[in-house]
């Protein structure tokens, strides 16, 4: 009896151990979620001063232009001797930059002083083993000096700009929304010497033709967000920030491909008036058609409401975005300035995509020869009524899956358009009759140009 009673208090002690570790760790499970603090509430007060005061904090430890300066002074200074049996061939490149070298030992010398001056956690980051052996190396174990300091300051001008769109971040969660990546340019394009003529009231309107390409080529989700490291990652930044130089100082031909440049942003935008017959705003898929040569078939042109413009529009609206988009069932700007980012960059996977969607009638995420067929086939059309020869479309097809060689033979998929490097071509002749002439005399062109 007495140890079926002392069985009897251990089990039940035993119960309630397990019962009191259960309990412990589901409170132990941190949460997964906080809700976002309504605007002007005392927590989002709170949630905007913490982040302010952490980003000035982060600015003060960026190294000023003074301190690069001796940051030079002291690399050039700390430059490794020569040794004797390359003496001969230095002296005649003393003085020359671009010749200057330094081992680690030397570099780690410099990283102290630098310490020392300017503060150990400013350059922490910038003096770390695995920055020296980023570079290539001579048989001496030696870096350049120059190639060093041009990535020490590339650095430095990335955690500056990170900042700066940091503080546009009004969720502090890492991306810039729309309004907030407009608010952004705009703040940045009054500094930038390029963009002096901008004035009146086309500078809201090159705002939104500028945000439209982050968002174009950066948002893959289409949430209307941007994420502030895939946009420290990507060209299109570097485009932007090419037009703090002095226009004398860019070549004329370069600032005209810059998407972010002033004469550029006139171009698309005048272009879309130009297309705008009665003047409301928006285009319908006949003024559309006009587009470019006016090659676009109107097939062609339907799909691309169909897709990006009707569907889209019904999608945003409901979830509260851009409820313009199908007025009417016409295309706004926004809408076209997607078209345009596509079309002249049809290389591109984020323009792939764009018109994939259009040709992938079925929604089967591969294309067959049937929907080759039904494009190709609106394309000839014109191509007849301008009076051209006429074309097997069999041979086309075949030649377009020759040229884009999918991994299934009898399917096309948008990786297999990224990988042949050539979806241009592809898009072009399934779209536009002026886009086939072009192929089709393409010989004689490459003629002409090798005659020239």
């Amino acid at each position: 009896e007495v140890r079926a009673r002392t069985e009897e208090l251990l089990h039940t002690e035993e119960r309630a151990r397990s019962s009191s570790l259960t309990s412990n760790s589901s409170n132990a499970i941190p949460a997964f979620y906080r809700p976002k603090p309504k605007a002007g509430s005392l927590a989002a007060l709170v949630h905007a001063e913490a982040s302010e005061r952490f980003l000035q904090k982060r600015h003060d430890l960026l190294l000023d232009n003074s301190c690069l300066d001796q940051l030079w002074f002291l690399l050039q200074k700390h430059t490794t001797p020569v040794e004797e049996e390359e003496e001969d061939d230095e002296d005649e490149l003393e003085g020359d930059e671009s010749n200057q070298r330094i081992n680690y030992d030397d570099f780690c010398q410099v990283g102290q002083r630098c310490a020392e001056l300017f503060g150990a956690e400013k350059l922490a980051p910038l003096f770390k083993p695995s920055v020296f052996l980023k570079f290539s190396r001579d048989e001496y174990g030696r870096v350049g000096i120059l190639p060093l300091f041009h990535f020490l300051m590339r650095k430095v001008s990335l955690h500056q700009i990170r900042i700066h769109l940091s503080y546009h971040d009004g969720v502090g969660d890492g991306y810039l929304r729309e309004h907030e990546l407009v608010s952004y340019i705009g703040q940045i394009s009054g500094t930038f010497p390029a963009l002096k003529g901008l004035k009146g009231g086309f500078a809201g309107k090159y705002r939104d033709i500028a945000a439209r390409k982050f968002l174009f080529f950066l948002d893959r989700q289409r949430q209307n967000r941007v994420r502030i490291r895939d946009m420290l990652a990507s060209n299109h930044l570097q485009e932007l920030l090419e037009l703090r130089q002095d226009p004398d100082d860019i070549d004329v031909h370069v600032l005209s491909q810059n998407w972010f440049s002033l004469s550029s942003a006139q171009r698309v935008y005048q272009t879309f008036l130009d297309l705008d017959d009665d003047l409301n705003g928006y285009l319908s898929q006949e003024e559309f058609g006009q587009f470019g040569s006016r090659g676009l078939t109107s097939f062609f042109v339907s799909r691309i409401f169909e897709e990006h413009v009707c569907k889209r529009a019904s999608q945003s609206s409901s979830v509260g975005r851009n409820p313009l988009r199908s007025a009417r069932g016409q295309m706004d700007f926004s809408a076209f300035l997607e078209f345009v980012l596509a079309w002249e960059h049809r290389t591109e996977p984020a323009a792939i995509a764009y018109f994939f969607r259009v040709y992938d009638l079925k929604r089967r995420g591969y294309l067959m020869r049937e929907d080759l067929h039904i494009f190709f086939r609106a394309v000839k059309i014109k191509w007849l009524q301008s009076g051209q020869y006429d074309l097997d479309a069999d041979d086309v097809k075949d030649e377009i899956f020759d040229i884009v060689r999918p991994v299934d033979p009898l399917r096309i998929t948008a990786k297999d358009l990224e990988k042949c490097k050539q979806a241009d071509v592809i898009i072009g002749l399934l779209a536009d009759v002026q886009k086939l002439y072009t192929y089709e005399n393409r010989e004689n062109q490459m003629a002409a140009d090798d005659d020239d």
